[in-house]
């Protein structure tokens, strides 16, 4: 289940002030992607959002399923959104997903607050050049460490081919 998911080029895109709730009866993450903006061609906004129950939150990243981070909405913003993940079985070997996956230069992320509850998950992970990342809450409620720990945040994700950086920041 996607909540919202622009596949389409779009330039201008503002996605302000809904809700999306993907939980099940049993507390587990039902939802794969709340807001996934795939192709947008030029800056988006995406502000106070409240998304629960998707793997992912929000991801601006066309290689969001296993492609190099990739996207053209330089200059985005993605700001006072709240995001909650409780946990979702995961396949072995799979790789962390984060509450906010942003794969666009020159975006700002800034004041969401995040709270997930599993190892298998991250806070926000930004793959563009010069990002801005800053005044972001993240709660992780996984309660004990072991082998496999939640992530925080990730500038310049790794692939199977070294660093697919970010530049500047």
């Amino acid at each position: 289940r996607v909540g919202l998911w622009v596949p389409s080029e779009s330039t201008g895109l503002s996605i302000v002030e809904n809700t999306f709730d993907a939980l099940t009866d049993n507390k587990n993450d039902g939802g794969i992607v709340g807001l996934y903006v795939m192709d947008a061609q030029g800056p988006c906004r995406v502000e106070d959002n409240r998304i629960a129950g998707f793997v992912i939150g929000i991801a601006l990243n066309k290689g969001l399923f296993g492609d190099a981070p990739f996207s053209l909405a330089t200059g985005s913003t993605i700001a006072g959104n709240y995001v909650v993940r409780v946990g979702a079985q995961m396949e072995a070997g799979t790789a962390k997903a984060f509450g906010i996956d942003v794969a666009a230069d020159d975006c700002v992320v800034t004041d969401n607050l995040l709270v997930y509850g599993s190892t298998d998950y991250g806070g926000i992970s930004v793959s563009g050049g010069n990002p801005i990342v800053e005044r972001n809450h993240l709660r992780s409620l996984v309660g004990q460490a072991g082998a496999t720990q939640a992530g925080g945040i990730v500038v310049a994700r790794l692939g199977a081919k070294g660093s697919l950086g970010s530049i500047g920041g």
